[in-house]
């Protein structure tokens, strides 16, 4: 069974951080190609991807047990 997310209280209004900041690798510096596009790219691991997938779930879950709906307004 996956453990829990930890809840990180941020503050006197309520807010949580949903685990300690993962840590992952600088992007690499940006390129500028020859058609004048801009390449970057940021450095994420897989077992990272996968942590941050298990947080967002959490948050997910969290929002939808209490009653968070982004669409009326207030949040409520």
């Amino acid at each position: 069974m996956p453990k829990e997310v930890e809840l990180i209280p941020r503050g006197d209004r309520g807010f949580v951080s949903f685990g300690a900041p993962i840590e992952t690798d600088a992007p690499s510096a940006p390129q500028v190609l020859s058609d004048g596009r801009v390449s970057m790219s940021a450095h994420i691991s897989i077992e990272d991807a996968k942590e941050l997938r298990r947080r967002l779930k959490a948050f997910i879950e969290r929002a939808e047990e209490k009653g968070f709906d982004p669409y009326d307004g207030d949040g409520n």
